[in-house]
């Protein structure tokens, strides 16, 4: 099996990503897609954004002006997190997703799996509902200064078809999830 993206990871790596995925279950290429968008296409651990969130889904300390991030019930060092191998980390960041995944459920889409990254409490609501965010505004697609789950997942499918390969669309436009009333307005 070949997971996208594959040509950017260790073959370590991707063998790791397709070995544990069945643990969530998930598609691997769900959270290659998903790495490659939120560390800026590097899949470095340690890469760091201009908000402190650091490595390969850009873990973000518990809160502002902490050092540390709690994954599973562990306390984290940031500086430790960020000096993980790309292996390392990617045991981190199923260990986390598994967390999320215990008191939301299963990741049945590709959204659900990027909201337990990007915003948890948006995970499983409906495309109109509002993130309480205004630090990823590159969703706002009707510029009305709210980001909602729909924008969120309408970037998101414009981004699949921008950068992955055709082939691998199946994998993630398995089903409609988008709702069609929200669609209607950000095109209008």
């Amino acid at each position: 099996m070949n997971v996208l993206f594959s040509d950017k990871v260790s073959k370590a790596f991707a063998d790791k990503m397709i070995s544990r995925s069945p643990e969530l279950p998930i598609e691997p290429d769900w959270l290659m897609f998903l790495m490659d968008w939120e560390d800026a296409s590097t899949f470095s651990p340690s890469n760091e954004n201009s908000f402190g969130c650091i490595g390969l889904i850009q873990f973000c300390p518990d809160y502002q002006g902490a050092d540390f991030k709690t994954i599973a019930g562990v306390q984290y060092k940031m500086s430790i997190i960020q000096a993980m191998t790309a292996e390392d980390q990617l045991d981190l960041v199923f260990d986390y997703l598994k967390e999320i995944q215990k008191a939301k459920g299963r990741f049945a889409t590709y959204y659900d799996l990027y909201f337990a990254i990007l915003f948890p409490a948006a995970y499983g609501q409906a495309d109109d509902y509002v993130l309480n965010t205004k630090t990823n505004m590159v969703f706002d697609m009707n510029s009305d200064g709210l980001v909602t789950v729909g924008e969120v997942k309408m970037y998101l499918d414009n981004r699949v078809k921008a950068k992955v390969p055709e082939a691998y669309w199946n994998t993630f436009f398995k089903k409609k999830t988008f709702c069609s009333s929200i669609k209607e307005k950000l095109l209008s």
